[in-house]
């Protein structure tokens, strides 16, 4: 019973870190960041003049930019994976991080 306890307490406290996670920038409370790439996209034209609803994306082709933004203001708060997953986790911003980058 104590294991899970202190187990349940941790749980607990990851949680409210998740939460108390804000943007630098706007300050608004946010629980995920949009992942903006630069991507080649293949869509299927049909002759009936409609498209397909799942694009083909070519992984990776002419990625000049992979960015992770605030949702509410478009601030980029990391430029990798692992910093963005830190920063939802933790609050802590990328050692590059510089504000008013805003996509």
């Amino acid at each position: 019973m104590l294991i899970i306890n202190i187990i349940d307490d941790r749980m607990v406290e990851e949680k409210k870190k998740y939460e108390d996670v804000e943007c630098p920038s706007c300050h608004s409370k946010i629980d995920y960041l949009i992942n903006k790439q630069d991507a080649i996209v293949d869509y299927e034209f049909h002759s009936d003049g409609s498209y397909n609803h799942e694009p083909e994306v070519e992984d990776g082709a002419g990625m000049d930019y992979n960015w992770w933004v605030c949702p509410d203001c478009g601030e980029q708060i990391a430029d990798n994976e692992e910093d963005a997953l830190k920063f939802l986790r933790t609050g802590v911003l990328p050692k590059g991080y510089k504000k008013g980058l805003k996509y």
